[in-house]
């Protein structure tokens, strides 16, 4: 492509973009390295300080949790019946321990006797509360008749009422899930909840007042790393699309214009407009030539029609009881160049192809087989239509014979739903035109299996 070609072609160079992008990315980068630094400092002068807090906050979590994890459990038992959420239920109660760990993890902290109050108050609601639960897991125990081995101790010492052993299966998975779901457990639940609130805020506030001002500053250093971040942020999203918008988007597009064996569009960067100008370029001298060559291969370069290769080609992959072949023999030609000249035999056979080509439809194929032979692949059409046929050569003959030097034809015609064919289509419609050649030519014969349908033309 020449300098001014390259000139023609806008847009902006994505090299450009990238260099201008990765500019103020390094810039804002080291702003946030600094914020990270200074952020660092703030934090471990405020690390001591949030220790105690956030301990606090841990146990107060891993108790509710600890509670959570055992009314989910028990519930899940009550409603399925499956012994794996029953053994859960111990292995957290017995193994696990993430309430009672907790609990022992702020005793061991804890010197404000109100938040400890709040604290032993919730541990005395909750263990009442698994008595209701265990009550629960042996009435599921009961209904399901299940032989369970290995049980808890607590519950192997623990025994129905006859009143509930009186109760039916679906009565007693009833009073199960109402001792678990019920007003009053989910009420002693918020019991426990909001002493373990009580506990935590009042622990909370002792602390809050030692980590206020160190808390303040590393709020500040936060926030100034967010809007870092955030412009970090919008300038990967920037380059992003303008990288979609510049290159993928039109390498997609033009990736499936080359595969559907299209141009490729002339849009985005400097760089894609260029490379799709230069393929563009390309692709038509390409197909161009492609054309030529495939043109040339498969017609006769004087007369313009199929030549043999691409007559032999059409016959062998014709539907051959829809198609009819004609075999058209120039008459004494060897005598039309001898009297006219060659230039004048050349300017016959032009003609012959041309009336041919006039004569029947777009989709039948005219070839040039030979020096003075002409063969015409006729589609769609069988022998009832054989009086058509004969009429379309009738008039093309006539149109031969008018000026100089004049022209007749021998034609031989075969459907390919003739009546007792005796070889090939291309064999019968040869024994048709050797009729007419030895009946002194001019005119028209059709194979019919018994003898050539009648002469037509002139003698």
């Amino acid at each position: 492509m020449t300098d001014k070609q390259q000139k023609r072609i806008s847009g902006i160079r994505i090299s450009t973009v990238y260099i201008i992008t990765l500019a103020v990315a390094i810039v804002f980068s080291f702003l946030l390295i600094f914020v990270a630094i200074r952020t660092n400092i703030v934090y471990r002068q405020a690390e001591y300080d949030t220790d105690n807090y956030v301990r606090i906050q841990r146990d107060a979590y891993g108790m509710q949790r600890g509670s959570d994890q055992l009314t989910q459990d028990v519930r899940s038992y009550a409603v399925t019946g499956d012994i794996v959420y029953l053994r859960a239920y111990f292995e957290e109660a017995e193994i696990t321990r993430q309430r009672d760990r907790a609990l022992e993890s702020i005793r061991s902290t804890a010197t404000d006797s109100e938040a400890l109050a709040h604290l032993e108050e919730a541990m005395a609601e909750s263990v009442d509360l698994m008595d209701q639960e265990y009550q629960a897991m042996l009435l599921v125990l009961s209904a399901s008749g299940e032989a369970v081995n290995d049980l808890p101790d607590v519950l192997n010492k623990r025994q129905l009422s006859a009143e509930e052993e009186a109760l039916s299966e679906t009565e007693k998975r009833a009073l199960a899930q109402e001792l678990v779901f019920g007003g009053a457990y989910q009420q002693v639940k918020e019991m426990i909840s909001e002493n373990v609130k009580l506990c935590t805020e009042r622990l909370m506030e002792m602390a809050q007042q030692q980590r206020e001002a160190s808390t303040a500053r590393l709020l500040k250093m936060r926030d100034w790393q967010m809007i870092l971040i955030v412009a970090l942020l919008l300038i990967i999203v920037a380059t992003i699309i303008l990288t979609t918008l510049l290159v993928t988007r039109p390498l997609e597009q033009n990736i499936q214009n080359v595969q559907d064996n299209k141009h490729m569009k002339a849009i985005g960067a400097f760089e894609t407009r260029f490379l799709a100008e230069s393929f563009n370029r390309v692709y038509e001298q390409t197909r161009q030539h492609r054309e030529q060559l495939t043109f040339e291969a498969l017609h006769d370069p004087l007369t313009g029609a199929y030549n043999r290769r691409a007559f032999d080609s059409m016959l062998a992959e014709c539907d051959e009881a829809n198609t009819a072949l004609i075999l058209v023999d120039i008459d004494y030609f060897k005598q039309i160049n001898d009297v006219y000249g060659h230039p004048a035999g050349d300017e016959v056979l032009k003609r012959v192809a041309k009336v041919l080509s006039e004569q029947f439809r777009s989709e039948d194929h005219v070839c040039r087989i030979g020096g003075d032979e002409f063969a015409v692949l006729m589609v769609h059409v069988t022998s009832a239509l054989s009086g058509l046929l004969q009429g379309k050569i009738a008039r093309a003959a006539e149109l031969l014979r008018q000026g100089e030097p004049k022209v007749t034809l021998s034609v031989g015609i075969a459907f390919g739903d003739r009546v007792k064919p005796s070889g090939s289509m291309l064999n019968d419609a040869d024994a048709a035109l050797y009729t007419i050649k030895d009946s002194g030519r001019n005119g028209c014969a059709v194979y019919d299996g018994n003898k050539m349908g009648q002469k037509t033309g002139e003698e």
